[in-house]
Parts: C-alpha cells; structure tokens; sequence
C-alpha cells in the first residue's frame, strides 16, 4: 500500500509541474490578428500570472479589455472574451 500511495503522490507531482510547464509556456505577450466582417483588425495580448490563474488583457488601438478567461490543456490554450 505504501508503494501504491507513492506512485500517486509522484504522479501528481509530475502531472503539477507538467500544467505549470504550459501555462509558462502561454506567458508573455501576443500580436494578434483579427478578421472579422468588419476588417482586419491588430491588437496586442498580454499574459500574466496571478497566483494560480493565469490573466489576459487584450490592447489595441481603440483601448483594453481584459479576457473573462484563459486555461491550458496540454498545447490547447483557451481564451474566453464576451
């Protein structure tokens, strides 16, 4: 049993620094390109930590709007604007 709850323990341990790894990975800033009906549009992302989320906010000419949410999965990142 004791053999069993450390397999566990360093698999959860594997599986927190291999999601901290990806979400590293998204950190920074982003030039973004947007086509729309309306035209194509550039504007700038930047993510951030904090704590244990990580924070978007998008920047363009017309000013800023943070995102309502970013998650990653594996090399999927989502982010949710409404």
């Amino acid at each position: 049993m004791t053999t069993f709850r450390v397999a566990v323990a360093a698999a959860v341990l594997l599986l927190s620094a291999s999601v901290a790894h990806a979400q590293k990975a998204a950190l920074g800033t982003w030039d973004l390109t947007t086509v729309s009906p309306e035209g194509t549009f550039s504007s700038v992302m930047e993510v951030r930590q904090d704590g244990d989320k990580l924070v978007a906010v998008g920047k363009s000419a017309q000013g800023e709007r943070a995102y309502d949410s970013v998650a990653v999965d594996g090399n999927d990142i989502t982010l949710v604007i409404t």
